[in-house]
């Protein structure tokens, strides 16, 4: 075979295993990044604050607010730096309930409760339930409607 062919050869494969490692490494960055839903439930979860898309929060990760289905979420959310997999949403006209549950974690649970400054923190409640979890919840009342904190 020709040295030329043989040299051209060689630079568009290098050029295409270094255009699939580029798009391999940007779709990864890009799923451990946070999504601006996630960071809308994170807040809802935290106390925070529940901004005026959280309904569609809520159905991107496929949370039902109906207070008792369970949601195993995939990946999982950070609330008061615990990694956090289960969910349940209870959502009316008068109060949202957002509760995480943390496996064998209730003395950080106090600690972190302890830890949380801003003014929702008082909205929370930490309680044992079966199977060696504990739950944490979240009262929060919405306010009118579209009076969230304004993360779009």
């Amino acid at each position: 075979m020709n040295n030329r062919y043989l040299f051209t050869l060689s630079v568009f494969a290098g050029a295409l295993i270094g255009t699939v490692a580029y798009a391999q490494g940007h779709v990864n960055s890009r799923a451990s990044t946070p999504t601006t839903y996630d960071t809308t439930l994170q807040k809802a979860f935290e106390c925070r604050s529940v901004a005026s898309n959280i309904d569609l929060a809520l159905r991107t990760r496929h949370i039902a607010p109906d207070g008792q289905t369970h949601t195993t979420l995939t990946p999982p959310l950070f609330v008061l730096g615990f990694k956090v997999s289960d969910v349940t949403v209870f959502r009316d006209s008068g109060e949202d309930v957002y509760a995480v549950y943390l496996k064998d974690q209730g003395a950080a649970v106090a600690v972190a409760l302890k830890k949380a400054t801003w003014p929702g923190a008082a909205g929370f409640s930490a309680a044992s339930v079966p199977g060696g979890m504990t739950r944490l919840a979240c009262s929060i009342s919405p306010g009118p409607a579209g009076s969230g904190d304004g993360d779009d």
